[in-house]
């Protein structure tokens, strides 16, 4: 990947290291941060909490999670923390 996010651009030539962070999903210590040009659609991984992020538009970022259903409680969603509180599985 570009170290900024940003598309790559007609014969630009890349490296290993660039195709393996691309293979990797942009494994990096707070990517959505640390992006400059993130695009829609690609998936980062930030190495220092172990979650995983969807690039949507504008960009804002949505946290793909591994499973387990929200926990609800009196008709509200469960959060600790300001997040998110979900079952194990």
């Amino acid at each position: 990947m570009s170290e900024t996010g940003a598309d790559y651009v007609d014969g630009q030539l890349f490296s290993y290291q660039d195709a393996n962070e691309d293979k990797n999903h942009n494994a990096m210590s707070d990517p959505r941060a640390d992006l400059s040009a993130p695009q829609v659609g690609m998936i980062l991984f930030d190495t220092d909490t172990g979650k995983a992020y969807l690039v949507k538009s504008g960009p804002t970022f949505a946290e793909i999670h591994e499973g387990g259903s929200i926990v609800c409680n009196d008709n509200a969603v469960v959060c600790n923390d300001n997040e998110v509180v979900y079952a194990s599985t």
